[in-house]
């Protein structure tokens, strides 16, 4: 049973890695996770991400929680979920200028352009970069789109 069973967390921040466990029963386990985090870093708020293969994805609600304890548990034994930081991408007044060449969003990721599936437009650093859907298969969005 999952009952009692702890989930092991590293974050990295500012070149240091720091390890904690948690509950996997805990009630609200994306806010205890939160909240050790910012213990951890000193912040008031930051964005969570944990990272596959080839992205950073969000960590924000029970299921991208659930989602990255599933992926860890599949890539080693401790089922240890590497989360990262981020600052928190303001949601209004959003003038982010969202202009990036494909020559950009090619430099951005290595050599793939990435394009926005809701707005078409390319991704890179200038339009907070690449946020992939976690529920359908190879979608991409940028930071306006996907905050909507």
């Amino acid at each position: 049973s999952m009952s009692g069973k702890k989930i092991h967390f590293k974050v990295n921040h500012g070149g240091i890695t720091r390890r904690f466990a948690l509950s996997r029963d805990a009630e609200d386990l994306i806010s205890a996770l939160k909240a050790r985090v910012l213990e951890i870093i000193g912040a008031e708020d930051v964005q969570l991400y944990w990272r596959d293969e080839d992205s950073q994805i969000v960590l924000g609600n029970e299921d991208d929680m659930n989602a990255a304890i599933d992926y860890a548990e599949t890539k080693n034994k401790l089922g240890c979920v590497s989360i990262e930081t981020g600052a928190i991408i303001e949601k209004r007044g959003l003038e982010v200028r969202k202009d990036v060449t494909m020559e950009e969003s090619k430099a951005a990721f290595g050599g793939n352009g990435f394009q926005c599936d809701g707005c078409l437009g390319w991704l890179g650093e200038k339009n907070g970069g690449r946020f992939m859907c976690t529920i359908c298969d190879n979608f991409d969005f940028c930071s306006q789109c996907f905050a909507k």
